[in-house]
């Protein structure tokens, strides 16, 4: 396992084939889905894998998150359309690691990975409005909100948030 980053408790890794039952499993979860997709979906082992491929193909900044010591699955961390300046930060935590601060540190690894890093202006994400501990976890990072837009499924309504680098 090499590790491309590093937090106080987490260590980041590429996505890998060998992760794929623990992306499944995660993302197959409902309570999971509700934070991250506006509509109920069905993961299968070959759609992740074709998108481990994918994302390993296009040198895309996107980790799986691992439990320092353990090395227990703990998510998946991306910065998604990222054109050089601004990028959008999206985070899942599995069930069984939420409610450990994970998300948290591994949100501030990744802005400090964007900005000092990969030297981006901005960062955008969007938080389902019912999804208080997410949009919280955003706001004591420094994210403001800029707009809601209405949900298109079976969810609810976006809060979108962004993120200035400061100088």
């Amino acid at each position: 396992m090499k590790v491309l980053l590093e937090s106080e408790r987490l260590l980041y890794v590429k996505v890998d084939e060998k992760y794929v039952h623990d992306y499944i499993t995660m993302l197959n979860n409902e309570e999971v889905q509700k934070l991250i997709s506006n509509k109920r979906r069905e993961y299968t082992k070959e759609k992740e894998i074709e998108w481990v491929n994918m994302k390993l193909e296009n040198n895309d900044s996107v980790f799986t998150i691992i439990e320092k010591g353990t090395n227990n699955f703990v998510g998946n961390v991306e910065l998604m359309d990222c054109d050089g300046k601004t990028a959008e930060l999206g985070i899942v935590i599995t069930p069984e690691m939420q409610n450990m601060h994970y998300g948290t540190e591994a949100e501030k690894r990744m802005i400090e990975y964007a900005f000092n890093e990969l030297n981006l202006e901005y960062l955008t994400a969007r938080v389902f409005d019912y999804n208080g501990r997410s949009l919280h976890c955003a706001l004591k990072q420094g994210f403001v909100e800029t707009g809601k837009t209405p949900g298109t499924g079976d969810f609810g309504d976006y809060i979108e948030i962004s993120l200035v680098k400061t100088r």
